[in-house]
């Protein structure tokens, strides 16, 4: 298993650096580890059992003395209850250890996303994610949060998005406190306020930063790696202009700044994005991947005549001959003066 194990350790690439206990091969909650995640953060891995496919959750701390399986009814049934009324929510299946780790187990209704992946239109983006939206909202009607939003988490169904990671905030901090919580969650979707060594305990507003990081990735097509503030342009999507001052507040350092009402920041966001025009998409770094979708020049056409043909100018207002170099093609065409 040595091969294997430093195999899939390499799959995840250069973002993850805590050491990990998942493994492939390795044998968890009745589950063969077959595949490991890329991502930062905690852990992710996939288990097989014949036909059925979950995702393992692997908390990023060693919880020396603790056993999880006196924990894992009472958390079970907390993190089901939480997600009543949130049908694209869902609920863990197991709790288990691996060494000196817990793992937590999500049923693995599709598949999640990888790396890259085709950016989503305004069309899908409704279809696919509203109802993920609509039950992080109820959720926070309850006085609730989800507290681990990141776009791996996201698994793609027949016509929808469903969102793993339920109730893994709250286990978190019961068992590691607020370090174990910033941990959960790579640093690009970790709400500011998470970052510092003695971080607070979460809340609903870091929902809000962690949800709008993750809409400016499935915009762009790619993860976000650094960029800040994390908004669909800053990642290399043409976005209107409204849509990217509507994503700045959502990502603010200041709390205060974010919007309470998450339907109706998720709402204006639509409408942005289904009326405005798309602008061209900033200049990526030097051997960034592209998007087929991204924009590179707006074109501008000249105004048509009002009525009739155009009339000719006065051989006195015609422009002088200039010794100045042609346009180039792709220059928009420059107004000519009326008589």
């Amino acid at each position: 298993m040595g091969q294997l194990e430093a195999l899939g350790r390499h799959a995840l690439g250069p973002r993850y650096k805590a050491k990990m206990v998942l493994a492939i091969g390795q044998r968890i909650l009745g589950f063969t580890v077959t595949r490991l995640v890329s991502g930062a953060g905690a852990p992710l891995g996939i288990g097989s059992r014949e036909a059925e496919n979950v995702l393992l959750v692997e908390l990023p701390q060693a919880l020396a003395g603790v056993r999880l399986s006196a924990r894992a009814d009472d958390w079970l049934r907390r993190a089901r209850l939480s997600t009543l009324g949130s049908p694209s929510l869902l609920a863990p299946s197991g709790l288990g250890e691996a060494g000196d780790r817990g793992i937590a187990c999500y049923p693995m209704t599709g598949e999640p996303l990888g790396e890259s992946f085709t950016p989503l239109q305004p069309v899908e983006l409704r279809r696919l994610f509203s109802p993920v939206v609509e039950s992080l909202a109820t959720l926070h009607d309850q006085g609730l949060l989800h507290g681990a939003l990141r776009s791996e988490f996201l698994l793609r169904e027949p016509g929808r998005f469903a969102l793993a990671g339920a109730g893994l905030e709250a286990l978190a901090r019961e068992l590691g406190g607020p370090r174990l919580v910033r941990d959960l969650v790579p640093l690009d979707v970790r709400p500011p306020e998470l970052r510092g060594q003695n971080p607070p305990v979460s809340a609903e507003w870091g929902d809000v930063f962690a949800l709008a990081v993750i809409l400016a990735e499935l915009l762009a097509g790619r993860r976000a790696s650094g960029e800040t503030p994390a908004t669909p342009r800053a990642l290399g999507a043409a976005v209107p202009d409204a849509l990217e001052q509507h994503f700045l507040p959502a990502v603010s350092v200041r709390i205060s700044e974010r919007p309470r009402d998450l339907r109706a920041w998720w709402a204006r966001a639509l409408e942005i994005l289904e009326t405005e025009v798309p602008v061209a998409a900033p200049p990526r770094a030097l051997g960034a991947p592209r998007s087929a979708s991204q924009v590179d020049v707006v074109p501008v056409q000249a105004p048509a005549p009002v009525s009739g043909e155009p009339k000719a100018l006065p051989s006195s207002a015609a422009p002088a001959p200039s010794a100045a170099p042609a346009p180039s093609a792709a220059a928009a065409p420059s107004a000519a003066a009326a008589p």
